[in-house]
């Protein structure tokens, strides 16, 4: 069974990991995480992965750092939403010539400097 996170908010999960990497291979000429196609988290704490999308799940290489610290709650990274440069946010509007109307309060509310 796979963890479910909730979308739109950033965690801060360096405190919750228990693999160092989650890189296939040992060694070189093995595969590496940019050859990976699919990661599955399930609940117990393991990593696995698909180096191709019709392949069985295998498990990562590497043992996985147990820790009570792992049972704590993800907390927040930022306490809400960042600020985009002002100079992006002025790209936007001018963007918002080509962007249906529906989308214009979007553009409108975002935090800016």
């Amino acid at each position: 069974m796979a963890v479910r996170i909730r979308t739109g908010t950033v965690f801060c999960l360096i405190h919750l990991s228990y693999y160092s990497t989650i890189r296939p291979g040992t060694k070189v000429g093995d595969p590496v995480v940019t050859n990976i196609r699919l990661l599955q988290y399930n609940t117990n704490g393991e990593i696995q992965f698909k180096l191709l999308f019709h392949d069985e799940f295998s498990n990562l290489p590497r043992r996985a750092r147990r820790s009570d610290v792992v049972n704590q709650d993800p907390t927040p990274l930022h306490c809400g939403p960042l600020a985009i440069k002002r100079s992006k946010f002025q790209h936007l509007m001018e963007l918002k010539s080509v962007v249906p109307a529906d989308y214009h309060p979007f553009f409108d509310n975002l935090n800016h400097n």
